[in-house]
């Protein structure tokens, strides 16, 4: 491992210096603070603002990407926070998992750990909330990544019985009348990440796309950089998916780029995030915050509530909830109607379906973040006010059948309450559909290929105050329909042959929540 990390950071050093910037974490575990340096059994927590800053233009650290289980592992408080720093912490209080990890930094020459119960002050909401804002350095400026992905806590150690030889088998096959013997080699990398225990934690999801360099520890451990990826089959690097590359060649586009291919990696990632679980739903925003914030700086858009503002924002907002809800408990405020993280459960999108054209006008926003967040945190509201077609469907009473399974196209498919799991929709209120933009198929040149919108109804609001509407559901409308469900046929006609014109007397203000 030391020398594959070796050869990579003299092959990928060009790519490391366009993301790396000397930032180092606010708190850090010295290794090496123990009596012998090599095998102490003490450890050390220091602060950055302690180190001597000519110190810091070399510091090089590791983290470590772990899941805390149902039991809560050892951790820093604030009454533990001075001893931890002047009197060091014997090793032998340590879970399994985290000697593991101090013992394979030593190994690996570095100084330095960053673990996430042991430099976050537990127990302060201030310290957490500051932490939480800039987990996209500290793992971006990370030397490498180390990746807990097997066992269910801390007690369980970084390292698990194995047998190399089923990394790659051979079987014996017929034909054209003779044997022919083949060598299989399964796709681990696919197995870890469906079935390891660490990948449905949701915080990992940014945890991996932010690192530089991830070792994967488990029984067919494997290795990733900024070049692909390897494992002990094979010692040459191979070729990333779209979505694995993110961390690598998306981050090196030039600032400012709002080009469809980075609106569709975020909405790819949204995707595998929401696969994942969080213990608590209020996470929701922040254990994704800091890939949204280097989004952010690659696209030049605003982020609002898992969304981004331009060209394509219409694609953010047209997702739906795929499964069954996580409901049976009252969920506090996480984000607007309008955002994928307001729905419970796995979500799908259309990260395949650029706006060709977009049909609205986003005229303002307000966004409000919790105390000791910023945008990217958790929020307290978020509201748009766009201006755009706002269609009122009159006979959609007798067209919707709730008993029936939803269809996002050319039908409607119903955003769920996560309180009972029921639609949003409320038969007894007026229903209208926004219609957002008209999508192609993978590029924005191809021809249309459909209309994408969404349904909202009134919520109820002080007599002093304009009517706001949250979204109910999401449809796309195939161009090709001679009819869909739910439009009148004459404003379908219209909007299929983009005859905006004869639609102008929809065109409003409206306020989304």
């Amino acid at each position: 491992m030391r020398d594959a990390l070796s050869t990579c950071r003299s092959t990928c050093v060009k790519e490391e210096r366009a993301t790396r910037d000397q930032w180092i974490p606010s708190r850090l575990l010295d290794v090496m603070a123990g009596p012998t340096e090599a095998s102490g059994s003490t450890i050390r927590l220091v602060e950055k603002k302690d180190m001597n800053p000519e110190c810091l233009e070399t510091m090089e650290y590791l983290t470590l990407s772990h899941q805390w289980g149902a039991k809560e592992p050892f951790h820093l408080t604030l009454d533990t926070l001075l001893d931890f720093k002047h009197k060091g912490l014997s090793m032998e209080y340590l879970p399994r998992r985290f000697q593991d990890a101090i013992s394979l930094t030593r190994r690996l020459g570095v100084r330095y750990i960053w673990i996430d119960t042991l430099c976050i002050i537990q127990n302060s909401r201030d310290d957490w909330a500051s932490e939480s804002r800039v987990m996209d350095k500290v793992y971006l400026n990370s030397l490498c990544t180390i990746a807990a992905s097997d066992g269910t806590d801390a007690t369980c150690g970084l390292f698990t019985k194995r047998d190399p030889s089923m990394a790659m088998f051979s079987c014996q096959q017929q034909f054209r009348g003779r044997e022919i013997e083949f060598q299989v080699v399964p796709e681990w990398i696919e197995v870890v990440r469906e079935h390891c225990s660490l990948y449905k934690r949701g915080w990992v999801t940014q945890e991996r796309f932010l690192s530089p360099r991830l070792l994967q520890l488990c029984a067919f451990p494997f290795y990733e950089c900024r070049c692909g990826i390897q494992n002990e089959i094979s010692q040459n690097p191979s070729n990333r998916t779209e979505i694995e590359s993110v961390s690598h060649r998306t981050w090196a586009s030039e600032p400012g780029s709002t080009s469809f291919e980075s609106i569709s990696r975020w909405l790819g990632i949204v995707r595998e995030y929401r696969k994942a679980s969080l213990t608590y739903s209020s996470d929701m925003m922040v254990a994704i915050g800091g890939l949204a914030r280097k989004f952010a700086e690659i696209t030049g858009e605003q982020y609002l509530a898992g969304i981004f503002t331009g060209e394509h924002m219409a694609v953010g907002m047209l997702w739906f909830s795929e499964g069954s809800p996580e409901h049976g408990h009252t969920q506090t405020y996480v984000a607007p109607s309008w955002s994928w993280a307001s729905a419970s459960g796995g979500i799908r999108n259309f990260s395949s379906l650029p706006a060709k054209e977009s049909l609205f006008e986003m005229m303002s926003y307000r966004i409000s973040p919790l105390p000791g967040h910023d945008h990217f945190g958790q929020l307290e509201a978020c509201t748009l006010q766009l201006r755009c077609l706002v269609i009122q469907l009159h006979d959609f009473r007798s067209s919707i059948d709730l008993a029936s399974v939803d269809e996002p196209f050319n039908k409607g498919k119903w955003d769920m309450k996560p309180t009972d799991g029921e639609r949003k929709v409320d038969l007894n209120k007026d229903l209208f559909f926004l219609p957002l933009a008209y999508l192609s198929r993978h590029v924005s040149t191809e021809p249309c290929i459909g209309i994408g919108g969404i349904y909202v109804q009134a919520i109820d609001a002080d007599a002093a105050e304009d009517v706001r509407y949250q979204r109910v559901g999401c449809a796309i409308y195939e161009i090709e329909e001679d009819e869909v469900s739910l439009l009148d046929t004459k404003v379908w006609n219209s909007l299929r042959s983009h005859e905006m014109s004869s639609l102008e007397a929809y065109r409003n203000t409206i306020e989304l929540v």
